[in-house]
């Protein structure tokens, strides 16, 4: 049994989207823009994890825009999000004040633009799907009849 720790490969894969990133800049002039939305009433540990996903994203030089809401405005911020031709990425920061309407919300999100891949209609896959792939590429490991499991 091997362990897979994903910190070796977290420099790799900034890099990689470091360029993706200039890539996208220099060659088609697109900045890059993410709009997180979260509770205006969310937790210490979910502003920081927020803080964190702000400090990669301009590492890798994306434009980040938080919008900390009521559960009221949520719907009106994804709208808003969804028609702005500037913004490339959407994310809808959980959890969510009113957790039932957790899926709702997420559908919302115009596929093209749910990068964390929680809409069902996404066009990304879901992002601990994709880390995970990533992490498996990254020790080039296939998983045809293997047995896994995953820990944490």
């Amino acid at each position: 049994m091997k362990e897979l720790n994903g910190k070796e490969l977290q420099g790799f894969i900034k890099q990689r989207q470091a360029r993706q990133v200039r890539n996208l800049r220099q060659e088609y002039g697109v900045v890059p823009k993410l709009v997180i939305i979260m509770s205006k009433n969310a937790s210490q540990a979910i502003q920081t994890y927020v803080r964190m996903k702000t400090r990669y994203a301009a590492d890798i030089l994306i434009d980040v825009d938080v919008q900390a809401v009521a559960q009221a405005d949520m719907m009106a911020a994804i709208d808003q999000a969804n028609n702005d031709s500037a913004v490339q990425g959407i994310i809808l920061q959980l959890p969510i004040d009113d957790v039932s309407q957790t899926e709702k919300l997420c559908q919302l999100i115009a596929p093209e633009k749910d990068v964390d891949g929680l809409g069902a209609s996404s066009i990304y896959p879901s992002a601990t799907a994709q880390a995970i792939d990533w992490l498996l590429a990254g020790y080039n490991i296939e998983l045809s009849d293997k047995q896994i499991a995953i820990v944490g």
